[in-house]
């Protein structure tokens, strides 16, 4: 899941999941709650930046619109086929309205 375009947090997500996951395909989620937000954009833009400097990976962007919070999360999960477990997200701030366990195993990469 990403929470915007931040090219280093993206690029740090993709390396550790070529260091050290057997997956070679990687879906960056975003979720928005407006079609017009310009983040999926700047998401797509880097993620092709990406993309080209990671040639063994294959990275796709999933949208879905709403407002991340554990069920979207678990739906997600469902529709994909992607046990949370073998999900990330990068290290919540102080204001993130969730408890992390309410997530079902989603993992954290920091910053």
């Amino acid at each position: 899941f990403a929470k915007n375009d931040n090219l280093e947090v993206l690029n740090k997500a993709v390396s550790y999941v070529q260091s050290n996951e057997l997956t070679k395909w990687l879906k960056v989620v975003y979720v928005y709650e407006d079609l017009n937000d310009p983040m999926i954009k700047a998401i797509a833009e880097n993620l092709r930046v990406i993309d080209r400097c990671f040639p063994k990976v294959v990275i796709d962007l999933v949208l879905v619109q709403g407002t991340f919070c554990p069920e979207v999360v678990a739906q997600v999960s469902s529709r994909l086929g992607v046990p949370r477990n073998f999900m990330f997200i990068a290290c919540p701030g102080d204001r993130f309205p969730h408890d992390i366990g309410d997530f079902g195993g989603i993992r954290m990469i920091t910053h």
